[in-house]
């Protein structure tokens, strides 16, 4: 039996779920705004926080779903977010914009048949990648896999960048917006493997850069600023390690090593 320290409160279930949370934290481009879900109000709402003056401001009044794990985008200029939000928990969802400053929210998708998750602007704020189960447009009739596509900031225009039979993660731009990196699995014979590659923003240029060894799950993570490196990790060794890889020519093994 363990005991209370003299003094201690006991502290009832009841209070323990009533503890707000904070979810998906996410740093503006500019460094200086964080925005986040937090359930303070009894539901999840979206709100930014000023990293140099501490300053907490609500941005959502009931607009972003109740359930919070399709995440959201930060465009270039800090001033929008994209997020996604299905309809009464159904998992389609469809992708909105909300206004930082006015806290006005646009539609950007309508297709109450497919998931969409935003994954990241462009550089140059053009294109949003997507992560979406919406059929291609050369199969039109058949249900799609959750591959990479890319939408026009305002809602536009999508294109499809990747066809793969297994889901897609990731779609983040290299510094200059000339590659895009991802990962899928190719494998058919081993669910387990994951693969890293990179791509163009017009959908060509396909190449498997990060793969350690078959069945092992290899990740690109995040663009070193000088545009030639990844963030990566592998679970090769029996453990998940982190790791930089090299996308120089000649600067080592990017397959099978």
């Amino acid at each position: 039996m363990v005991s209370r320290p003299a003094g201690a409160r006991r502290i009832r279930i009841e209070e323990l779920a009533r503890l707000p949370s904070v979810a998906l934290p996410t740093v503006s481009w500019s460094g200086d705004k964080l925005a986040l879900y937090w359930d303070q109000t009894g539901r999840f709402e979206l709100y930014t926080l000023d990293l140099r003056t501490g300053e907490v401001r609500q941005l959502s009044r009931g607009e972003v779903p109740r359930a919070i794990r399709a995440g959201f985008a930060w465009d270039r200029s800090d001033r929008y977010i994209v997020f996604a939000k299905d309809f009464q928990g159904n998992e389609q969802h469809d992708l909105y914009r909300l206004d930082t400053a006015t806290g006005r929210v646009t539609q950007l998708t309508s297709d109450p048949t497919c998931q969409e998750y935003p994954v990241e602007f462009s550089p140059d704020n053009t294109w949003l990648t997507v992560l979406t189960n919406r059929p291609h447009p050369e199969a039109p009739d058949r249900p799609g896999q959750l591959n990479l596509w890319k939408l026009r900031a305002d809602g536009s225009e999508y294109v499809p960048l990747t066809r793969f039979a297994f889901p897609v993660w990731g779609g983040i731009w290299s510094p200059d917006g000339q590659w895009v990196a991802l990962v899928t699995n190719e494998d058919l014979t081993n669910l387990k493997n994951r693969d890293g590659y990179v791509l163009r923003p017009d959908g060509t240029g396909l190449q498997k850069v990060f793969s350690i060894q078959p069945g092992s799950q290899d990740y690109l993570v995040a663009w070193h600023p000088d545009g030639r490196r990844l963030a990566v990790t592998s679970d090769a060794f029996g453990v998940r390690r982190a790791g930089v890889l090299d996308l120089r020519p000649g600067s080592g093994p990017r397959s099978g090593g």
